[in-house]
């Protein structure tokens, strides 16, 4: 009867030998995990909100007589972009919306013409005879922009050089300008059938981790074709972007 238990409990403990020994030469199983690319795009997109400050000029084919700009004229605006991977981390694509608002001070006015050739009415710019406290023009454009965009490896200070090419369109949503006489009277005027409802031009933009220098160019003339003053805007400022 010893010799039967003995012969079984040998046969036992050499099963489970075996069979650990086979279950420890298995290779564990290869468990599959999805790549959250993603999600990593999604930390990784910068840039989204962009607030520019500008000075605003006009470059003319023909200076205006008597006309004087202020050096302090100046801009505003403001992006909401949805930035979009192309090549690794390096290269994106920048498309959303703006609003952008310039403001002209100086001693002239957009005032209608009659040119006595061939008797049409054209605006140009004229310098104020009167006195004035306050003059200015001012313009508000609904935009969309598109981008291109750089950014280096990530500096030791935490922070990438970037630069930015793309192009701007416009729609012109607001236009007046404004007179503030001797005595405080205030004037405004509305009425400016012969600019430009729209605007189309390049921008760039280089800078260091959340400040930039920035620039734009309209291509489209401020005053509609043969309609008066060629000239087209300008405006170069600095700017930043919180996110």
């Amino acid at each position: 009867m010893q010799k039967h238990i003995l012969v079984l409990l040998s046969l036992f403990f050499t099963t489970v030998s075996w069979a650990q020994l086979k279950t420890d030469s298995i290779p564990p199983a290869k468990t599959k995990t999805k790549k959250t690319t993603a999600n990593k795009e999604e930390l990784e997109r910068k840039d989204q909100f962009l607030m520019d400050l500008n000075y605003e000029t006009f470059i003319f084919t023909d200076d205006p007589d008597g006309v004087d700009f202020r050096w302090y004229n100046r801009g505003f605006n403001a992006q909401a972009m949805y930035d979009y991977h192309v090549v690794k981390n390096r290269f994106t694509i920048g498309i959303g919306v703006g609003f952008s608002t310039q403001n002209y001070y100086g001693n002239g006015y957009l005032k209608k013409v009659k040119n006595e050739e061939d008797g049409e009415f054209y605006t140009e710019w004229t310098a104020r005879e009167d006195m004035y406290k306050t003059n200015k023009l001012s313009v508000n454009h609904l935009e969309i922009p598109l981008e291109l965009r750089y950014r280096s490896n990530i500096r030791p200070s935490g922070y990438q050089w970037k630069l930015t090419v793309g192009v701007k369109y416009g729609y012109m949503i607001n236009i007046h300008d404004k007179l503030v006489d001797n005595d405080g009277n205030k004037y405004k005027t509305y009425n400016f059938s012969d600019v430009s409802d729209y605007r189309y031009g390049f921008l760039v933009r280089a800078g260091y981790g959340k400040v930039n220098l920035t620039a734009f160019y309209s291509m489209q003339p401020f005053i509609k074709d043969g309609k008066g003053s060629q000239m087209n805007q300008l405006s170069i400022g600095i700017g930043v972007t919180p996110f």
